[in-house]
């Protein structure tokens, strides 16, 4: 209802702006009449009283141009008006409008790619219910990962998340017979998927129910790898696959667009971490007490602040760790246990992949900041040899009574429309460029996966470069424009002629 009553406001105010128009063109004219009526009453003839009151009422174009700037904003009649004779202009000379935009293309295009993929590693959350609560738990010594021990007791005496969760990424064999075809798997708790209130699509996901030692081997399959190696199949619940030449029930389906905790990885498949005795009957990690392989979640209670919930965890750590420490340990692994467990913030996830390569991408991005200067340089010395052209343009606009302003705003607007033409053809470079730098971090068994849909984020970030663009490339024109006095570009003109 807002949005109707602002678009009303906007058509009423449009045809506010029209009426005031033709009223004040009324108003030229019976002045005008009036001033041919005197002259005619003088004795001067129809043509010579209308040439008299026109040359002394004035330039007409000035007062509507002076009536306009009142107003204070320009109506989208008038920018359109700007926009098509922009659109001329450029069209006139199509070989430097071509070269202009595909150079922009190319600078604009690279920075976009670039920021895609930074924006996809670094700073788009994860696609669950209310990210911003999602914490990893981290030990004082610099260790990310917890012992099947600890994470029990982590799960059994914490009081200030509302769900807590553990995990685990590998690679399981899926064949039952013959050469080795690799999945991309998890090993998760039973709380993963409720606490990141993540659903299923088909099914049910995994519940506290299945991480039990004594319960049946079930699997939940993510929505790419049930599209892709199941064909869609509408009756996937009554089928199995095969993880390290066991069998495992397939209960349900994630939805599309989550591939995990991990960024830039995605899994294909979920079994319960108590599914790992299984897959490794004779030496399983669960019950070695330095085994030290799981990645601890929690979500934070509602109204629990990340400073409130640290200094639980602190409270907590001695007794966790020491509940946990196996028997007749020695002393290196006493002191190993006794790191107190720290909290930060992990909306965005966990990513290896950010760890490896958000450096070098930072300061790729950096580099092609720098190459997009030397475009916009390049832009800006096409744009004055094709200013160079106009001056005859520009400076009989100027004795006709045009303002600078109104000049500097064409050329602001033929600067954009040129930068907007850019950044389209850019976007679609970007598209592709953005695939292929992920796609260069990728390895055979495991590729990266990395979410490159638009979000604010880039929407603000090509909105921004285009109109930075459109300024840095205009500059040097406009300052041009501003030292051009039209009587000196007149008579340069008519020496050019005359020569």
């Amino acid at each position: 209802m807002r949005r109707l009553r602002t678009f009303w406001s906007r058509v009423k105010g449009q045809a506010a702006q029209r009426r005031e128009d033709e009223s004040f063109d009324e108003e030229i004219r019976e002045h005008i009449e009036r001033l041919e009526e005197r002259y005619t009453a003088q004795g001067m003839s129809v043509q010579e009283a209308a040439r008299a009151a026109r040359r002394q009422f004035g330039n007409v174009t000035i007062l509507r141009e002076r009536q306009r700037a009142q107003r204070g904003c320009l109506s989208p009649a008038e920018w359109w008006r700007d926009a098509r004779f922009g659109a001329r202009m450029l069209a006139r000379t199509p070989s430097v409008t071509l070269i202009a935009a595909l150079t922009l293309a190319l600078g604009i295009g690279l920075n976009v790619a670039i920021f895609t993929v930074l924006d996809a590693l670094m700073f788009k959350a994860l696609p669950v219910v209310q990210p911003e609560r999602l914490v990893q738990l981290r030990r004082a010594n610099g260790d990310d990962s917890f012992t099947n021990a600890l994470w029990k007791q982590i799960r059994a005496r914490q009081d200030a998340f509302s769900g807590v969760f553990a995990y685990q990424g590998r690679l399981f064999d899926s064949a039952s017979v013959g050469e080795k075809h690799f999945v991309s798997g998890l090993y998760v708790s039973g709380s993963y998927f409720s606490t990141l209130g993540v659903p299923a699509v088909i099914g049910r996901v995994l519940s506290d129910q299945d991480d039990r030692r004594e319960a049946a081997p079930v699997a939940v399959i993510s929505y790419p790898f049930w599209k892709t190696q199941f064909g869609g199949d509408p009756g996937i619940l009554n089928r199995q696959i095969v993880l390290e030449k066991h069998r495992f029930q397939i209960v349900g389906v994630t939805p599309p667009g989550f591939y995990g905790t991990d960024v830039g990885y995605q899994f294909d498949v979920a079994v319960p971490i108590e599914s790992e005795r299984t897959i490794e009957p004779e030496h399983p990690v669960l019950d070695n007490p330095m085994g030290w392989w799981l990645c601890v979640f929690g979500r934070l209670k509602a109204g629990v602040t990340l400073e409130q919930a640290q200094a639980r965890m602190r409270a907590l750590s001695p007794r966790i760790n020491a509940a946990a420490l196996p028997p007749q340990a020695d002393a290196a692994t006493s002191d190993w246990y006794t790191a107190a467990i720290e909290l930060s913030r992990a909306a965005t996830g966990v990513s290896a992949l950010r760890d490896n390569y958000g450096k070098a991408l930072v300061l790729l991005s950096i580099m092609l900041g720098m190459v997009l200067l030397i475009v916009c340089a390049n832009v800006a010395n096409l744009q004055l040899v094709r200013f160079s052209a106009r001056r005859r343009e520009f400076a009989v606009r100027a004795a006709l009574g045009a303002a600078r302003t109104r000049l500097l705003r064409q050329l602001a607007i033929e600067n954009l429309m040129l930068a907007t033409a850019g950044a389209g053809a850019g976007l679609l470079l970007a598209r592709y460029a953005s695939r292929l730098l992920v796609l260069a971090t990728s390895s055979r068994l495991q590729p990266s996966v990395l979410d490159l849909s638009v979000d604010d984020r880039l929407v603000l970030f090509v909105a921004g470069i285009t109109v930075a663009t459109a300024m840095f490339f205009g500059i040097a024109p406009a300052l041009q424009l501003a030292s051009v006095a039209p009587q000196n570009a007149m008579k340069q003109d008519s020496q050019a002629t005359a020569g």
